[in-house]
């Protein structure tokens, strides 16, 4: 078995250099025998490669020799250009100059004066009178009346004067300037709190009512502001760190200046606050939350009648 295995591998072996071999020996023809040098070259077939066709085509050094003439030109072009914008820059430039130096020149030379107004010229007739020679009458020119300017009266005779009644001098008596009523004074009301967006708030709502607002972060600030300050109207809260709502009314109350100022006490527990609020002296105890237009109401109220509602009792809301 082996051995017919290994005959017929050696014949396919053997076959296959057979075949390789006719093949190479059929590329491998001999090339075509070259022409003698003396035959002279073949002429053109024009109907392979008409001269048209070889004319049409251009040459490589005749394109090259275009590009670089068109290079050229624009070069040119772009030079020229970038003269002729410095030529007009250097003649706006030397236009420009030249007017300075003209108005330079202007200005350096005087003004002429300004003509003399000759002043008015106003007629005086003399009186002569009558035992005055005509000699001296005649010599004593008289000027002849324009049309401009009036005639001055002269002075009425002795005897007319004499006759005409007398008038009664005239007083001037001082006029007296209308009274002026001064400018409303401007309301200013005084809000301590600690919550910086409560400061906020509330002051801008009490600001669109033409009131002025001081504002206090806690008691001690707004005791501060007492001393140079002159409000109408102190609205505080009650728990504030350091100082409290009710110290600071009882302080109020307690000052020979502010004794009687209006106090509003702004609280989340009424009910818990309203006897020590009506012991400090707080004339309104409002509750959260609360209506901005009741708040204004109250306002208003007390700054309308101070004496009265600072002798009343507290009010609960």
């Amino acid at each position: 078995m082996n051995t017919q295995l290994l005959l017929a591998l050696g014949l396919a072996v053997g076959i296959g250099v057979v075949v390789l071999a006719l093949l190479l020996r059929g590329r491998q023809r001999p090339a075509a025998p070259a022409r003698p040098a003396a035959t002279p070259a073949a002429a053109p077939d024009p109907a392979a490669d008409p001269p048209i066709a070889r004319l049409a085509e251009p040459a490589p050094d005749s394109a090259a020799a275009q590009l670089e003439a068109q290079r050229l030109a624009a070069t040119e072009a772009l030079r020229l250009a970038r003269q002729r914008k410095a030529d007009d820059a250097t003649r706006l430039n030397a236009e420009r100059a030249a007017q300075a130096r003209a108005e330079a020149a202007a200005r350096a030379l005087p003004r002429p004066p300004a003509p003399a107004v000759a002043p008015a010229v106003v007629p005086v007739i003399a009186h002569v009178p009558a035992s005055a020679p005509a000699s001296a009458s005649a010599s004593t020119p008289t000027p002849t009346p324009t049309a401009t300017a009036p005639l001055p009266q002269l002075p009425a005779p002795a005897a007319v004067r004499r006759l005409a009644p007398a008038r009664a001098p005239v007083v001037a008596l001082p006029v007296q300037a209308p009274a002026v009523a001064p400018p409303p004074r401007q309301v200013v009301v005084l809000l301590a709190d600690d919550s910086k967006v409560v400061r906020v708030k509330t002051g801008r709502l009490l600001e669109k009512q033409g009131w002025r607002v001081l504002l206090a972060e806690d008691g001690a600030a707004a005791l501060q502001l007492l001393e140079t300050a002159v409000p109408d109207l102190l609205i505080t809260d009650v728990e504030m760190p350091g100082l409290d709502g009710f110290e600071l009314t009882r302080r109020v109350r307690a000052h020979p200046r502010y004794g009687r100022l209006p106090v509003i006490m702004i609280t989340s527990s009424d009910e818990r606050h309203r006897a020590e609020a009506r012991t400090a002296g707080v004339n309104l105890l409002l509750g959260k939350p609360y209506a901005e237009e009741a708040l204004l109401a109250e306002v208003q109220a007390l700054l309308g009648n101070t004496t009265q509602r600072a002798a009343a009792g507290l009010a609960l809301h």
